[in-house]
Formats: C-alpha cells, sequence, structure tokens
C-alpha cells in the first residue's frame, strides 16, 4: 500500500456547503437543473488525489474519486483527472449507480451515486463490490482500505500455512514476517477506514441539513460538530432501499470483529 498516495493522508480537508460543483466532476446533462446539480459537501486531498462528497436537492448523493498525478510522473489523460458526465458509462447497484469513462472504466476516475443518501457504510459496501467486480484501479489505489477483507482472508490463510509449517518441523520464519507486514496494513486501512467513515457521515449529515424541506434557498455554510453520528439503517423515506447483499457484507463483517 502507497501511504503517500492514499486518499486519507491528505494535505488539505475541507468542509463545504455551496453551490461548488465537485471539482474533478462534470456533471451529466440531465443533472444541470437546480434540483439535480450536484453540490459539493465535504472534499479531501493530497497532491495524488481527489475525494468529493456532494449532493443535490433530490436527496441524491455522489462520491467522487480521480488522481491528479503518480509517483512515476506519469502523464495522466483528461479522464483520469476528472469524470465526465457526457462520456460516463454506468453500471446499477441495489440502491444507486456506479460511473467510469466509457473508453477507459478501469483507469479512469470513478463516481457512485445514491438515489437517496445513504449511510456510509452501505455506500463503501457497495463501490468495494464493484471495485472487485470491474477492477477499478483509481478507487482501489485512493480508497486503499475497499480491499481490507482481501487482506483478512490472507491472514488467515497465513496463519494456517505457520501451523502446518511448524507441525512438519519446517521454519516458517518467512510467512512469519509476511503475516507481521500484513498486521500493520490491516492495522492502518482499518484506521483509514474509520475516519473516511466518520467524515462522510458527518457529510451526509450535513446533506440531511441542507436539503431539507423547509430550507428554501441553498446556505452557504452549516456547521457539525465531530461527535455527531448516523445510524446505519435508512431513515423511513430510504425504506425501500434497505436490505439486499450489501447487509450480508457488513453482517460477516461484525462479526469478524465480534470474534
Amino acid at each position: 500500500m502507497q501511504r503517500s498516495e492514499a486518499i486519507l493522508h491528505f494535505e488539505r480537508e475541507q468542509d463545504m456547503s455551496s453551490q461548488k460543483t465537485p471539482e474533478n466532476y462534470k456533471p451529466h446533462w440531465s443533472e444541470r437543473d437546480e434540483q439535480a446539480r450536484p453540490r459539493e459537501m465535504f472534499k479531501m486531498g493530497n497532491s495524488y488525489s481527489n475525494l468529493s462528497i456532494a449532493a443535490n436537492r433530490n436527496r441524491e448523493m455522489t462520491v467522487v474519486t480521480s488522481e491528479k498525478r503518480r509517483h512515476n510522473s506519469e502523464t495522466l489523460s483528461n479522464h483520469q483527472r476528472k469524470l465526465n458526465g457526457q462520456r460516463r458509462r454506468a453500471v446499477s447497484a441495489p440502491f444507486g449507480r456506479a460511473y467510469a469513462d466509457s473508453y477507459d472504466p478501469i483507469n479512469s476516475a470513478f463516481a457512485f451515486k445514491t438515489g437517496k443518501l445513504q449511510p456510509a457504510q452501505r455506500v463503501l459496501a457497495e463501490i468495494t463490490k464493484y471495485a472487485d467486480k470491474a477492477g477499478q484501479t483509481t478507487v482501489r489505489k485512493n480508497l486503499p482500505f475497499l480491499t481490507l477483507q482481501d487482506d483478512k482472508m490472507r491472514l488467515q490463510e497465513l496463519q494456517a500455512e505457520i501451523r502446518r509449517s511448524r507441525e512438519t518441523g519446517m521454519n516458517p520464519m518467512e510467512l512469519e514476517q509476511e503475516k507481521e507486514q500484513l498486521f500493520q496494513t490491516i492495522s492502518q486501512k482499518e484506521h483509514m477506514q474509520s475516519q473516511f467513515v466518520r467524515k462522510m457521515n458527518l457529510a451526509i449529515k450535513k446533506a440531511r441539513i441542507i436539503t431539507d424541506e423547509e430550507h428554501t434557498e441553498w446556505p452557504n455554510n452549516v456547521i457539525l460538530s465531530g461527535d455527531i453520528t448516523i445510524p446505519d439503517e435508512p431513515s423511513e423515506d430510504e425504506e425501500d432501499f434497505a436490505g439486499g447483499p450489501h447487509d450480508d457484507l457488513q453482517d460477516n463483517t461484525q462479526a469478524k470483529k465480534n470474534k
């Protein structure tokens, strides 16, 4: 894992509540009216990558991530720096859609748009499934904790291999070294995931407030304290998106944490 390229190791972090559209996303023509246009709630990034969380008056949420540059100074294409809504390719998910460039969906900037505001863990579960299935490299590079479950499965395999080596009288030193390195990687990714979920839930909470029907104008600034939390359950107007295979993923993850 290249820590310097991971989006959570950021140089800047901004809490947004304005009319601004995410800088790494050009809206589709269907998103350009006042109801549908995404407004940036929160963004974070470093010298290598960007991530924005946006919402619109329809209470749809869009998560966008893109690259800015790479370690090897390779020149990036426009579609890697910014997702163009006019060129996007859509893949349906249980409660939203994943978007990538239609000509280079694996390496382009990436976005996930929900039908309604959803808890962060639920959105991450769907992004993870898409990235695994489609091999989308940008989102996996910028959010390396999406492969956390793969790392935990590999750790179990290593522990089993070490036991077998000892039973057969072989020296498991190399396996032990790999296990220790993997322990450190898992710890880093768990911390990054926790940070990201907390920040994303704050952005979602803010989106719920400023997209409320009582607001006649889009406010310029909404301040939320860091101790606000959002339960991982949909509100009453979101029950039509509850359930589905992503819940199984969360249940399995929680069960492992409890062991």
